[in-house]
């Protein structure tokens, strides 16, 4: 519409903004007398994401590839998910979910691994790193011998076999 000699106003339908890039806006005047203006970029930037949280949020050392599944805001079809900074293949469920594939290798250490949703150029970026926790495997108590009840049954079933075989051997030579 209208404003004045040097003002124009348009509105752009959300439809138009849907992918980031670069778009070329001209102004026509109508004939007679009319014709063209220079074109002038109109930048459609990318929203910066923001990651609220993931799912799983851990993993045992030694686990199998899993799927991960993270939730926040302003996911685009081209943002991808990062772990520790190495981009994961990234499938894009909605603006506010993202998934992917974290391979086994990549959990073979006990620590933390960062997680972050990055977003192309124009606009766009990285969103806060979420952790991501490898814990050790559990250590077997009890039965198995790994603690320290199981070594005091150990030792007590061998004092019971030497006991036995002491009585054994007096009750032959009585």
């Amino acid at each position: 519409s209208y404003v004045s000699a040097s003002e124009l106003k348009a509105q752009v339908p959300a439809s138009d903004l849907t992918q980031a890039g670069t778009a070329q806006v001209t102004v026509v005047n109508p004939a007679p007398g009319g014709g063209s203006s220079t074109a002038v970029p109109f930048t459609i930037a990318n929203p910066a994401p923001v990651l609220q949280s993931i799912s799983p949020a851990s993993a045992t050392v030694g686990a199998a590839a899993l799927g991960l599944s993270v939730s926040g805001s302003g996911f685009v079809t081209a943002s991808r998910i990062e772990w520790n900074g190495t981009a994961l293949v990234t499938s894009y469920v909605s603006a506010s979910e993202l998934k992917a594939q974290v391979p086994a290798s990549d959990l073979t250490q006990a620590g933390t691994a960062q997680v972050t949703v990055v977003n192309p150029a124009p606009g766009g970026g990285s969103s806060t790193a979420v952790p991501f926790a490898i814990h050790n495997p559990p250590t077997p108590r009890g039965g198995g011998g790994g603690g320290s009840l199981g070594w005091v049954a150990l030792l007590l079933f061998a004092l019971m076999t030497v006991l036995a075989r002491v009585l054994e051997r007096r009750s032959g030579s009585a």
